[in-house]
């Protein structure tokens, strides 16, 4: 079965009394929105507090799936979704799709919102995310001068994807998962005060990457389209990764030349950026399934278990199964 509701509205706000209209057995106040029966638990709560900005903390959980169609409307504006657990995806004007969240290595999902596109919430699954819809003057106000992220495209969506780091992360804890006393009894307005929080990390992130990007065009003596695809290619084998020498036999250049620029252009020779990547993809396995460390260790092309938590433990200070087992919490973001 699918559940199909459409929106008009350019607000959350309208978005969410809409969406009470088409669902009698809904209640809406102008804050929260909750839809309870057999099938369906879906809660959301809306803040519009801060001026051009509101911020959605959505929970859902159905037996069905649901499909949200979005129009386009007049008014400019732009999507900053960020995905605590679960999953959802987005389908956009020309039918691509992309998978936001857990079983995908997109936890953070940026868009200009002007497109006519497609949420598709899946059934039997708990998903808890951000919504944050922020109009385009407001958001050319936080860019302060900073260049635009993200090119606007009227045939696709234009999307920009990143993995949560652990200032994000951190304040979704404590706005779905609160550990002690003190964050449970928080008043509403420090979780809306904490989403509001991970928009700034989640921009502060782009926006560097977005000036690095243009600091380093100028030093390049590779076509930056070049190191995409070497980028692309690694990120793709981080298990058995092709070495220096046969990606610069593949793309005609010496095996310096390649480390030199790719440093240039990524921050890290290719060797580190791999690992770099095997870090990531190890902290979403170690928490999103239940795969054994050692699974783990394998499915990311280290001979030894003892090596990955070794690499593991010298990038974040604690070592896999502290981490898994939430003994601790990870203080530090790879370098």
């Amino acid at each position: 079965m699918l559940e199909k509701i459409t929106f008009t509205k350019a607000t959350i706000e309208q978005i969410l009394f809409e969406f009470h209209q088409q669902k009698e057995e809904s209640t809406w106040d102008g804050r929260n929105f909750s839809l309870i029966t057999p099938n369906e638990n879906i809660q959301i709560e809306l803040c519009k507090e801060f001026v051009g900005i509101e911020i959605a903390v959505l929970e859902f959980n159905c037996k069905y799936d649901y499909l949200f169609e979005i129009y386009s409307t007049e008014i400019e504006s732009y999507v900053c979704s960020v995905v605590y657990d679960g999953n959802y995806r987005i389908i956009g004007p020309s039918e691509e799709e992309v998978t936001i969240g857990k079983g995908s290595s997109k936890n953070c999902c940026f868009y200009k919102n002007s497109n006519n596109h497609y949420l598709q919430m899946g059934k039997g699954q708990s998903l808890r995310l951000v919504y944050i819809l922020i109009g385009e003057e407001k958001f050319t106000n936080l860019l302060e001068g900073n260049p635009m992220p993200l090119e606007y495209n009227k045939k696709t969506l234009s999307y920009l994807f990143e993995q949560q780091n652990m200032a994000m992360r951190d304040c979704l804890e404590t706005i779905f998962n609160p550990k002690n006393q003190e964050d449970i009894l928080l008043p509403s307005g420090w979780k809306h005060a904490k989403a509001l929080e991970v928009l700034m990390h989640f921009l502060q992130l782009i926006i560097s990457q977005k000036n690095e990007s243009r600091d380093y065009a100028s030093t390049l003596t590779v076509d930056e389209k070049v190191l995409q695809n070497i980028k692309d290619e690694l990120s793709r084998n981080l298990s058995t990764p092709p070495c220096l020498r046969d990606l610069g036999d593949r793309y005609s250049m010496s095996p310096e030349k390649l480390r030199v620029n790719f440093k240039t252009a990524y921050g890290k020779p290719p060797h580190q950026f791999v690992v770099h990547k095997r870090l990531q993809k190890a902290e979403v396995l170690l928490r999103d399934t239940s795969k054994s460390i050692t699974e783990i260790a394998h499915e990311l092309g280290y001979s030894h278990v003892s090596h990955f938590t070794n690499s593991f433990k010298k990038n974040f200070g604690y070592s896999p199964k502290e981490f898994r087992n939430g003994s601790v919490q990870l203080k530090d973001q790879l370098d």
